[in-house]
């Protein structure tokens, strides 16, 4: 799985296999290709996709031993940053403390954009060429047909 979880980390180390989100997605869509899914119109597709879990018979058993490894390994790396904190504070004085509390941060891009400007309504005049011609679109998510429809009903019908 990845790098960063600890726990998927130390479970592959008692043999098994486990399985990102994102590759569980791209595993479960393969299976959903055309292809595969024209061998099921004969015949059952099975795909295994537990990793050998099903195979340790005391998966708890070794979750709880992990998470409590985990817990006391966290505890442990947290009292000495405590007692780490405490001497750089005898040591360097209170400034000390406010070292290790800022942040720097670099501000963020504020890209603004303005708003193009529009032709003049006789730029659009040989539209009328395009009457009677089909076409399709999706707006997706700005809109819909309708809209669509609308606008092309607004420019073929002259006031």
């Amino acid at each position: 799985m990845e790098a960063t979880n600890p726990v998927t980390h130390e479970l592959e180390g008692h043999g098994v296999r486990t399985f990102s989100a994102k590759e569980m997605a791209f595993n479960i869509l393969s299976l959903m290709h055309p292809r595969l899914s024209s061998i099921t119109q004969v015949e059952p597709n099975w795909a295994d996709l537990k990793g050998g879990m099903d195979r340790l018979p005391d998966l708890a058993d070794i979750m709880t031993r992990i998470h409590t490894d985990l817990a006391k390994k966290s505890e442990l790396r947290r009292s000495i940053a405590r007692d780490n904190a405490v001497d750089l504070k005898i040591i360097n004085g209170v400034q000390a403390e406010r070292v290790l509390q800022t942040v720097n941060g670099t501000p963020r891009a504020n890209f603004q954009f303005s708003f193009p400007t529009l032709e003049p309504v006789e730029s659009l005049e040989n539209l009328s060429q395009l009457h009677g011609m089909d076409y399709v679109s999706d707006l997706g998510e700005t809109g819909d047909k309708n809209d669509l429809l609308e606008v092309a009903l607004m420019i073929a019908t002259p006031p």
